[in-house]
């Protein structure tokens, strides 16, 4: 997956998780919900873990930020990126 992709597909993916946490504080028994938040909960994860390791962190604080080299200052910065 290009860079940008992956990038726009995390994005996705955190937007859906605020919006679930908002739903499930007013619908707390909501069983849909809580998997569906599980569920994505787990994909942002392994999609954070394999854009890490491919184009380096996301956040100062990942656990890949530091590999050997610290790569956290490499261009482009997520947030410089043009989509």
């Amino acid at each position: 997956m290009r860079q940008e992709a992956a990038l726009i597909e995390i994005m996705k993916l955190q937007f859906v998780l605020v919006e679930l946490n908002l739903f499930l504080d007013t619908h707390p028994d909501n069983r849909q919900a809580l998997e569906d938040y599980k569920n994505t909960s787990r994909r942002l994860k392994e999609m954070t873990e394999e854009y890490e390791m491919r184009h380096g962190p996301l956040f100062p604080m990942s656990p890949h930020a530091v590999n050997g080299t610290w790569r956290w200052i490499r261009d482009p910065w997520p947030w410089e990126m043009r989509f």
